[in-house]
């Protein structure tokens, strides 16, 4: 079981940071073609379909994270 929560913590914070790295490059992408109104029209609040396709996207990372913490909790509950 800790081997378990081991790999889920591991993989989460892999799946954030690859995931964070995407969302930066593909906004350093509009900005080389687009310019500065293009990322601001990229992260803008209103753009709701960016929004959520961001959200979807980092979802999977923080849950294999709270999943790790539950199998930790579950480890050490029974020692």
């Amino acid at each position: 079981m800790q081997f378990w929560a081991t790999y889920c913590k591991v993989l989460g914070y892999i799946w954030l940071a690859v995931t964070g790295f995407i969302i930066v490059v593909g906004i350093a992408g509009v900005w080389t073609r687009e310019g500065f109104s293009g990322v601001q029209d990229h992260l803008n609040p209103f753009n709701m379909v960016n929004f959520i396709a961001k959200v979807i996207a980092i979802i999977p990372g923080f849950f294999l994270i709270k999943l790790s913490k539950s199998l930790q909790r579950k480890v050490k509950t029974r020692k």
